[in-house]
């Protein structure tokens, strides 16, 4: 369904399934102009990718999610995990080759880093400004430092001016 900012349009259907003499029928109603400049590019080349393998049958084993029509409730549950404990804080090892596309000087664009289930997003050079864990928003203008090996005070993401990474949507 159609989502803008903060809202899921219920009743903007954008894509739908059908099955019909035994095999499935992809409709997918907007947002699918290959013609047209598209900041999201790669998302769009992943989204076609992943309903051609959804429909000769290449990702069977992903769980399938479909809208509910149920009303709205909020229900008593259980949680049946441990309390979680954060590790102290360590240094990170990044290897060489994990960002192969590089862009010197990063600027103000926007970026952004979704999975099934959040969404963290913010501008280049500023870090990240919110974290989506849908339908809520879990943090908002907040800093983001680091401490390297080599220095004994923290940076500020704001202070710095880093290169800009893309990683393939694979």
């Amino acid at each position: 369904m159609d989502w803008d900012y903060i809202f899921l349009r219920e009743d903007k259907k954008l894509v739908f399934e059908y099955e019909a003499n035994g095999g499935k029928i992809i409709a997918v109603g907007a947002y699918l102009d290959y013609a047209a400049d598209n900041i999201n590019r790669q998302q769009l080349e992943r989204f076609t990718e992943n309903i051609i393998n959804y429909l000769t049958g290449k990702l069977s084993d992903i769980p399938e999610y479909y809208w509910s029509y149920e009303k709205s409730a909020v229900r008593p549950f259980t949680i049946f995990s441990s309390s979680v404990s954060l590790p102290p804080p360590g240094f990170w090892t990044v290897k060489d080759d994990v960002y192969p596309i590089r862009v010197e000087n990063a600027g103000d664009g926007y970026v952004e880093v979704a999975g099934e289930r959040i969404l963290v997003m913010g501008e280049e050079r500023s870090g990240i400004e919110e974290i989506w864990v849908h339908p809520f928003m879990a943090m908002r203008d907040f800093e983001t430092s680091i401490q390297s090996k080599k220095a004994d005070t923290m940076t500020r993401l704001t202070d710095m001016i880093p290169l800009s990474s893309s990683v393939p949507l694979r």
